[in-house]
């Protein structure tokens, strides 16, 4: 036989469903400025039926509703978008480092301009020529001598900024390894504590939304990927190994590489073994230390000594004021 307060009970469900809601609106509103959190809704069902069907039950009325009643608290979030966030920021973190160094390198050469190698070298080729008019001019062979000591200082110059830009990323490469570890523990934390929570039959919102903020930072500072197959357990990869699988996290470290330089190389901790890192920030920095400016130091150097040589290939079939010959221009140093 129904309750006579059954009326009552119903309208008093209605209510709390009515009041949770409210409560994740105004916990939704807080959050408006938070670019972290995701926004929640509540999803309702319909209470049990009274009476179940039994031969034992009640003989009347059956299967009456009860109201309704809160199933749970959602995130409105799609898997599918977090994972395409995951691989742009992964490209945006590769190309925004190489744009910023390749702006250094190009302003290390300080091109066009009347204090670039190439305005130098112009100059210097123009007092060649003054010269060859006046070889018995001490005025031109010193205007010579002046404007070959501002070429050699201006490829000095070139040299050390590309070398500091080097160390710089070096040092960075360094900085990026220790922020991923930082990540990746922090990560791990989460999934311990969500998993906890989920055990318990909570829904943990929020502490996703932590975690879902940290992989999104992850994945700027290096190509990774995530493995959400497994409700009781969520994935980082990094190059295809792991990096954090549930509640355990296999950290990157940065040693010294005596075949590169004394640079560091990023390696799995405590192994031998090399991560597949090609893009993030870190890739970016590994792209740009070890190759772009690598190539461009090499290239110098090259065309410094090149140079050198030639100038003072030819120098050396002349003759001095005094007759002296066989004189190098260039010093090697």
């Amino acid at each position: 036989m129904n309750s006579t307060f059954m009326g009552l009970e119903i309208n008093k469900r209605g209510l709390l469903v009515s009041q949770q809601a409210l409560n994740v609106t105004g916990h939704n509103i807080s959050n408006a400025d938070n670019k972290e959190y995701s926004r929640q809704k509540v999803v309702t069902t319909s209470a049990d039926p009274l009476y179940d069907p039994a031969l034992n039950r009640y003989q009347g009325p059956g299967m009456i509703g009860q109201g309704g009643m809160v199933q749970r608290v959602e995130r409105v979030r799609d898997a599918f978008i977090d994972d395409r966030i995951v691989v742009e920021k992964n490209q945006l973190g590769y190309w925004t480092v190489k744009d910023n160094f390749i702006y250094q390198i190009e302003k290390s050469y300080n091109e066009p301009s009347e204090q670039s190698f190439r305005a130098k070298s112009d100059e210097l080729w123009k007092s060649w020529e003054e010269a060859s008019k006046y070889p018995e001019d001490r005025a031109s062979r010193t205007v010579v001598r002046e404007k070959a000591v501002a070429l050699s200082h201006e490829v000095q110059n070139i040299y050390r900024q590309l070398d500091d830009l080097r160390k710089d990323a070096n040092r960075q490469v360094e900085e990026r390894v220790n922020q991923i570890n930082e990540y990746a523990v922090e990560i791990r934390d989460l999934n311990e504590r969500i998993m906890k929570s989920q055990a318990l039959g909570d829904n943990p919102n929020d502490l996703m939304d932590k975690r879902d903020a940290l992989i999104e930072k992850l994945s700027n500072l290096a190509d990774i990927s995530v493995g959400r197959s497994d409700k009781d357990e969520t994935i980082v990869y990094i190059g295809g190994e792991n990096l954090v699988q549930g509640e355990v996290v296999h950290k990157l470290e940065a040693v010294i590489d005596p075949a590169n330089n004394g640079l560091f190389a990023v390696k799995w901790k405590g192994s031998d073994k090399t991560p597949k890192i090609e893009g993030g920030e870190l890739g970016g920095l590994l792209e740009v230390r070890d190759r772009i400016l690598r190539d461009n130091i090499n290239s110098m150097n090259a065309l410094a000594v090149n140079m050198a040589d030639l100038v003072n290939e030819v120098h050396r079939d002349g003759f001095g004021r005094n007759g002296e010959t066989n004189v190098s221009f260039f010093r090697q140093l």
